[in-house]
Order: structure tokens, then sequence, then C-alpha cells
């Protein structure tokens, strides 16, 4: 409902219906990666102090899902609803629009989404152990150059060291992305 209404106010305002759909997707596509990593750190904030276990993501993705409806039919509703009263056919309404939309579905739904597939128990051994690391500085395949063009191997401590890292964490879940440098 929320992308036919950008859509339309889209037209209306005379701006392409291709751009449209295309900062939907390109916002959504971005949202719910954002989404999808926060969402442990997300889910320890609001169960405050429960451990990760498939039990609290799950009530975790059922308060995602919760809040997101009501959210939504408050959100869409108000604004329908003052687009059909106050005629706001302006650009700061249509950014109200993808803001709203970009809140209600990409961010709530894939936290939820996220959740309930943290809970499913075939993670754990497919992810135990293992390490995800973004490279940075001085990253060259586990060797650093040095000046007389000699290579040293690099211990996985020290590339952490400068690199982003993404470790599972000892809890019965891991997928719990502690992010590091």
């Amino acid at each position: 409902m929320a992308a036919l209404e950008i859509v339309l106010l889209s037209e209306r305002l005379g701006y392409s219906t291709i751009m449209a759909a295309v900062i939907i997707g390109a916002v959504e596509v971005t949202v719910e990666f954002m989404a999808s990593a926060a969402a442990p750190s997300i889910t320890l904030m609001v169960m405050k102090g429960r451990p990760l276990t498939p039990a609290t993501l799950t009530c975790m993705a059922m308060y995602a899902y919760t809040f997101s409806s009501a959210f939504g039919a408050v959100a869409y509703t108000t604004m329908i609803l003052a687009n059909a009263f106050f005629e706001l056919d302006s650009f700061w309404f249509l950014v109200l629009w993808y803001v709203t939309e970009a809140i209600q579905y990409p961010l709530l739904n894939q936290i939820g989404d996220a959740c309930q597939e943290m809970a499913k128990p075939h993670w754990i051994e497919t992810f135990k152990g293992s390490t995800l690391m973004f490279p940075g500085y001085f990253v060259n395949r586990g060797y650093v150059d040095c000046c007389v063009g000699k290579k040293e191997e690099r211990s996985l401590n020290e590339l952490k060291k400068w690199n982003v890292c993404a470790e599972t964490d000892t809890s019965s879940l891991p997928l719990f992305l502690v992010l590091s440098k």
C-alpha cells in the first residue's frame, strides 16, 4: 500500500515512476541489510538482559511484527487522511512517505524476519566458531608488504586488529555478531 501511494504521489508531483520504484527498492534493501545486522543487538536492548535464545528471538520477532502492524495501521491511515483532507502533494510529504515506509516495512518487519530465522536451530552448527572479516587497513590475503618487498604472514589476531570483524559468540546462538576492530 505504501509503495503504491509513493508511486502515485511521485507521478502527481511530476517525478518518474521508474525513479520512484528504484528509490523504494534501494531504500528497502539498505534498511533490510542494516536491520538484519542489528537484530541481535536490538533484541538484547528490547529484552533487557534476557540471553539470546531461540525463545527470546521468537518473542522479539512477535514484538517486531506486532509493532510493525500497529505502526503501519496508524501511520498510513493518518497520512492518507491528511492527504485527502489537506491535499499535501509536496516533495516533503513524499519524503515523509518514504521514511514511514522504510520504518514500517524494511526495518520493523526485517527485524522480525531476522529474529525468526536466527531462532531456528540449524544456524547453530552452521556458523559455530566462524569469523567474518570486512577488509580494512593492511589486508593482502593475510600478508603485509614490507618496505623491502618481503611478505610476512599475519596472525588472525593481528588481522582482527586492523579490520572490522563479526564473530560468533560463545552463547547458544552463534549468529550473535559482535562488531569490533
